[in-house]
């Protein structure tokens, strides 16, 4: 398992003013159609953004949080200039190029681009779409990296928004439903509910910790590449084989 430094290489010349992560386990289809908006959204509206697909290998349950970590955590070592992050479900797509309002966050603020109405006394402004500036994040360490399966890591990284005092933007947000902004992947019908493990570290506030986050996400590099479209792809496996070699994401 080792680093393609080709690509390390790149960052010495090449300048982004965003880096777009999408977590991403088996969504082919939605990622399609997501190449063929989101990066003419950006471009539209006049940022340079480097998308970045971190896709999860490993037989775990899925882990969005630590998957938009692991992005996050590649990004800074790779552009350590790097100011502006973003986090992109794939199943989500604007219906015109500027139908999102994609533009880089506030200095040292975050802006919740995408999402649902906050709700039962959750802040969700991790899920869906959203821009946050380098000084916020080293603030609120990232996402839990311990939330296995659905639900719940978009509304720990709002707690941890809230706690740290960053300033976040809801304006021009964009909601679920609204169909003249946003195409959606129309999913068989879920069980909404959260994973229990992940609802009660929610509800205690123990998830707000902030140690847990992108200075402890340990995981291993399995391979990488630049496809046909310029996305980077990085895949990664979060539980490594004794004696591989694990990477860890270090500020």
């Amino acid at each position: 398992m080792q680093t393609h430094y080709l690509l390390v290489e790149m960052a010495a010349t090449c300048e982004y003013d965003a880096f777009v992560v999408i977590p991403y386990r088996n969504r082919a289809e939605d990622l399609e159609v997501f190449k063929r908006c989101v990066p003419a959204a950006f471009k539209a509206q006049g940022v340079n953004a480097l998308f970045i697909v971190s896709e999860q290998v490993d037989t775990l349950p899925f882990n969005r949080g630590k998957s938009i970590n692991v992005g996050w955590c590649e990004v800074m070592k790779r552009y350590p200039r790097a100011r502006s992050f973003y986090f992109h479900d794939v199943d989500t797509w604007p219906v015109a190029p500027t139908s999102f309002h994609y533009k880089t966050p506030k200095s040292g603020g975050f802006t919740h681009i995408f999402g649902v109405p906050d709700r039962q006394g959750l802040i969700s402004w991790g899920g869906g779409c959203g821009s946050i500036s380098r000084l916020a994040l080293l603030k609120t360490n990232g996402y839990p990296n311990d939330f296995w399966g659905w639900g719940g890591e978009d509304n720990v990284l709002g707690n941890r928004l809230l706690k740290n005092k960053v300033d976040v933007y809801l304006n021009k947000k964009v909601y679920r439903g609204q169909t003249d902004k946003v195409n959606e992947k129309q999913d068989q019908p879920r069980d909404m509910r959260f994973q229990p493990e992940n609802a009660r570290r929610l509800y205690s506030g123990e998830a707000d910790a902030k140690e847990n986050g992108i200075t402890n996400c340990h995981y291993a590099v399995v391979s990488e590449e630049v496809d046909k479209d310029g996305f980077l792809w990085l895949r990664c496996d979060y539980t490594p084989a004794e004696g591989a070699a694990v990477v860890p994401g270090r500020v």
